[in-house]
């Protein structure tokens, strides 16, 4: 279970709808339903009765709703303890293999091979 998993159950089952929920997240309808599927996999429960262009929460997918809006509102104020420390956020960019390429290009080569050392703050990390 992730929490871009939760923050997309829990956009859904607020907005309504998963047009809503994917001008909200900025992705893509087979995004959000590949990351509910994932969530009702692992939690092992079907979470919305799915009909017409809007959805509803089955009973399990209400109960679910209170926890995942507890663990977004914990997650928020980790954020705000964190950034409240003195301490700088930490920015990474992710991107699966097949597409990484085309989303960034070093500007020259000096700057590929040097730059986690020259962006201590910054990663970068290809899913599998």
């Amino acid at each position: 279970m992730t929490f871009d998993q939760i923050e997309t159950f829990y956009l859904i089952a607020t907005l309504g709808t998963y047009r809503k929920a994917t001008e909200r997240l900025n992705a893509t309808q087979p995004t959000l339903s590949a990351r509910i599927a994932a969530l009702e996999d692992r939690l092992g429960v079907t979470l919305f009765d799915r009909g017409g262009h809007r959805v509803a929460l089955t009973p399990q997918g209400r109960q679910f709703l209170v926890y995942a809006e507890k663990l977004l509102q914990t997650r928020a104020e980790a954020r705000r303890a964190g950034s409240s420390s003195g301490h700088s956020a930490r920015t990474c960019c992710g991107a699966v293999p097949t597409t990484g390429c085309c989303w960034w290009t070093a500007p020259s080569p000096e700057v590929a091979a040097t730059g986690c050392e020259t962006l201590p703050r910054t990663c970068s990390r290809t899913a599998d």
